[in-house]
């Protein structure tokens, strides 16, 4: 298995796509696996500077002349509602939350599978 650090990390572009978020932009996304011993530091490292995680990949987004969409981390220790998102909570009080034990279900890998056919579409 390859150990990837900081110094021998390989970072990889890919190409441009249609943005999910902007109608007539383009994304791009910088990315690298993170596997081996030293994937847990360098998970924490890149993510302190921006990364986003999707099961083994870390990614940014490195669109060319736009710098629309930032990686927020909230520290849930020193949140606090603002009036806005209580009236957010307010209008969605009708959503109800179910806590089960941490079981996969069919119903769930169907909605992923969707999820990833919908998110990186298939090379033509």
């Amino acid at each position: 298995m390859t150990d990837h650090t900081p110094e021998t990390t390989q970072l990889f572009l890919t190409a441009a796509m249609p943005c999910p978020y902007l109608p007539g932009k383009q994304e791009r996304k910088l990315f690298t696996h993170l596997t081996g011993r030293r994937a847990s530091a360098l998970h924490h490292l890149l993510s302190e500077n921006g990364f986003r995680r999707s099961q083994n990949l870390i990614y940014r987004p490195a669109c060319e002349g736009c710098n629309a969409c930032q990686s927020v981390r909230i520290v849930a220790g020193e949140f606090e509602a603002s009036s806005c998102f209580r009236r957010v909570l307010r209008n969605n009080d009708d959503i109800a939350i179910d806590v089960r034990p941490t079981t996969a279900t069919s119903e769930q890998y169907d909605l992923f599978k969707r999820y990833l056919s919908h998110a990186m579409p298939a090379a033509a």
